[in-house]
């Protein structure tokens, strides 16, 4: 059943729990919404890896955030959801990180990226294309060290990307060093765990 026409096309925030079915069944779902601007999937029962051309029925979507989808985060999702126009923050958190080479260009709009709780364990090098963002989460992941180039926080003459980074075993060195790099307000500004 379809729901009536002056009630969908007022809907710009769209957050579904639980979903199930397949890509073809959400894609249906969202041509319903068609002015959605944030769009938020917490849970989906057997996601398939074609998911984001089922977002390409949003053409104002700005907002998206794909929470414990159980896809791997890799170059085939990325280059799916880059053919997104318009992105300016994605949420991946919850998810697996995958096999990612590269950062797609139409990224590059992108103001904030969360990766929190995608099993991390080094920084993921992809990132550094999209820099600077205004925020980056790598929480909850088991991040011991940064970037000798995030931690020498140049002034670059960009805005400042606040990393946050709380809920990771970062060692005592690098947790020193990123405090001193926080305090010079150049490029990057961390929030971690005391």
């Amino acid at each position: 059943a379809r729901l009536p026409a002056f009630f969908t096309e007022r809907v710009r925030n769209l957050a579904l729990e639980n979903v199930s079915g397949s890509t073809a069944h959400l894609d249906t779902l969202l041509a319903q919404f068609p002015h959605v601007t944030r769009l938020t999937i917490d849970g989906y029962v057997s996601a398939q890896q074609s998911l984001p051309r089922a977002l390409h029925r949003l053409p104002r979507l700005t907002d998206l955030a794909l929470l414990n989808i159980g896809l791997d985060i890799d170059d085939n999702l990325l280059d799916g959801l880059a053919s997104v126009d318009g992105l300016q923050s994605l949420d991946l958190g919850s998810n697996r990180m995958g096999m990612v080479t590269h950062a797609p260009g139409a990224l590059r709009s992108l103001r904030r990226l969360d990766l929190n709780d995608t099993q991390l364990s080094q920084w993921p090098t992809w990132v550094n294309d999209l820099l600077p963002l205004e925020m980056l989460d790598l929480s909850d992941n088991q991040l011991t060290a940064l970037p000798d180039f995030v931690l020498a926080n140049l002034d670059s003459g960009f805005p400042i990307t606040s990393i946050q980074l709380f809920n990771n075993p970062i060692s005592d060195q690098t947790y020193l060093r990123a405090r001193a790099s926080s305090d010079s307000q150049h490029s990057y500004t961390f929030a971690m765990d005391v």
